[in-house]
């Protein structure tokens, strides 16, 4: 016979595996013997230990650890949830199953186990995040820009254009007159009536090449200071036109040189491309010519495109940079090298968005001028006056827009592949 408190509790007795089984681990294994110069797990030695513990053997995935309870061990982590989902009580992305998330944690990032690390947010002083940029947050950077200081970014603008705007069309104005007639000798034997209106066609197409001349010229001082304005908004820092064209001032002929770069060697290429094909012309065939013709237009084209783009930043580096001219179409051509596609997608892109809303404000001012002066705005001082003010608007937003842009393109190049957003985090930190 045995008393009660000679039994032994059938719960806590060990479990004897059968004789010939492969016996299991311990649930808690006692400390096995250290060895020197093992690692700590993260890929360095304890040198400042220089021992460790074998670790206890681990469970295989989708298995419970040796205890067979369904609870981990005393003193080790949670078990991760099974795939389907975690197990009443375990923990679950950071949380309790069910919880609320943690405060301050983004909505619907993974958090604790298997989820992202910490990312901080770039530090945003101005109209962009120091970071590389996206299509979106450039154009993004271009309209703040405009909204933290419309004053500047539109009313320079507004300025410079409608200056040489006016004063083209007065130009033109008084040219009129011989233009038409010289028009009128050119094509008089196909409108002997004047019917087709090509009388008045000289005055229009010579305001139309004036007006572009000098808004071109006009782009490009607006160019530089809207570069520079840019580049203090980056930091969010003030700056008024004084400024701005105190930086600008002494470089405003370079400009004018690099604008003028890519247009003349076009030229030059067209002039040597078409002295060929009139040279074909006096042996081939009309079908050569015509082939020879369109391969040489498609040329000259590519070579525009490619010019442009290859000279986009050129500007950027030549006033923000504060390098000689000829420094500066070395470091734009550098720059533009290795990111040719995505600078041409985006002011590709850019001229579409700005040809569109200058087409929005300049179609119906040219409706009501024609319904309002019939003989045609080009030789009639109201319809010239709407014209102009419609001129103004449309390439005061179209011209401040795309400057905004290419200083931007300009910065994103250069964070991506120099790190200037770290120096500029550095500048922001220190003002």
């Amino acid at each position: 016979m045995t008393s009660p408190e000679d039994r032994t509790d059938p719960a806590t007795q060990p479990f004897v595996p059968p004789e010939g089984a492969p016996q299991a681990p311990a649930a808690h294994p006692e400390p096995g013997p250290l060895t020197k110069g093992s690692s700590t797990g993260w890929g360095q030695p304890t040198e400042s230990v220089g021992y460790t513990q074998q670790p206890p053997a681990q469970p295989r995935y989708g298995q419970y650890g040796p205890t067979d309870t369904g609870a981990p061990a005393p003193g080790m982590p949670p078990y991760p949830a099974a795939p389907g989902g975690p197990l009443p009580g375990q923990q679950y992305g950071g949380q309790q199953y069910g919880g609320q998330p943690p405060s301050g944690s983004a909505y619907g990032a993974p958090q604790g186990f298997g989820g992202a690390g910490y990312r901080p947010l770039a530090p945003r002083p101005g109209i962009i995040p120091l970071r590389p940029l996206g299509l979106g947050e450039i154009y993004d950077g271009a309209f703040g820009a405009i909204r933290r200081n419309p004053k500047v970014m539109l009313g320079v603008v507004a300025l410079v254009i409608a200056i040489a705007t006016i004063i083209a069309t007065v130009v033109a104005y008084l040219l009129a007159p011989a233009a038409n007639r010289w028009l009128g000798d050119l094509v008089g034997d196909l409108d002997p009536t004047g019917e087709a209106g090509f009388d008045t066609l000289g005055s229009q197409l010579s305001t139309t090449v004036l007006v572009s001349l000098a808004v071109s010229i006009a782009s490009v001082v607006v160019t530089g200071l809207l570069i520079v304005a840019i580049s203090r908004s980056v930091l969010n820092k003030e700056f008024t036109t004084g400024d701005l064209w105190a930086q600008v001032r002494t470089k405003v002929l370079g400009l004018l040189a690099i604008a003028l770069m890519p247009s003349v060697a076009i030229a030059v290429l067209a002039a040597a491309l078409l002295t060929a094909v009139y040279f074909v012309a006096q042996t081939a065939g009309a079908l050569a010519v015509a082939v020879v013709t369109l391969a040489v237009m498609g040329v000259i084209v590519v070579a525009a495109v490619w010019l442009s783009v290859r000279f986009m930043l050129t500007s950027a580096t030549y006033v923000l940079e504060g390098q000689s001219l000829v420094q500066a179409i070395r470091r734009g051509w550098t720059l533009s090298r290795r990111s040719f596609w995505r600078l041409f997608g985006i002011y590709l892109l850019s001229n579409f968005i700005t040809g569109a809303v200058a087409q929005l404000i300049l179609v119906p001012a040219t409706i009501i001028t024609q319904l309002l002066f019939p003989d045609g705005y080009a030789v009639e001082p109201g319809g010239i006056a709407i014209m102009t003010l419609a001129q103004i608007i449309a390439y005061t937003i179209t011209t401040a827009f795309l400057s905004s842009v290419i200083a931007l393109l300009y910065i994103d190049v250069r964070m991506r592949r120099e790190g200037l957003d770290v120096e500029l985090a550095a500048a922001a930190d220190a003002a």
